[in-house]
C-alpha cells in the first residue's frame, strides 16, 4: 500500500519490477501499466482484477489466459 495515494503493488516475478495499481479519481478507474494504458472502471472490480491478472501473467511469461485465481 502507498501512503501518498490509494495504490497497491503486485510483484510480477523476481526478475520484473512491481506493478503499481492506483485509483484515478478524475475518471473513476483503476490504472496500471502506464505504457499500455491499462485502465478499468472502479465500478467493476472483478473485471479489473481479471484484466490485471492477465497482464501480470503475460509480463511474467505465463501466457495470460487462465480461469483459476492467481
Amino acid at each position: 500500500m502507498s501512503d501518498a495515494k490509494p495504490a497497491v503493488s503486485v510483484r510480477r516475478s523476481r526478475r520484473n519490477p512491481r506493478l503499481w495499481i492506483s485509483i484515478d479519481v478524475r475518471d473513476g478507474s483503476f490504472a496500471w501499466c502506464r505504457r499500455d494504458g491499462g485502465r478499468h472502471a472502479v465500478d467493476d472490480p472483478a473485471g479489473a482484477a481479471r484484466r490485471i491478472a492477465t497482464d501480470v501473467r503475460r509480463s511474467s511469461g505465463d501466457g495470460g489466459e487462465r480461469t483459476e485465481p492467481l
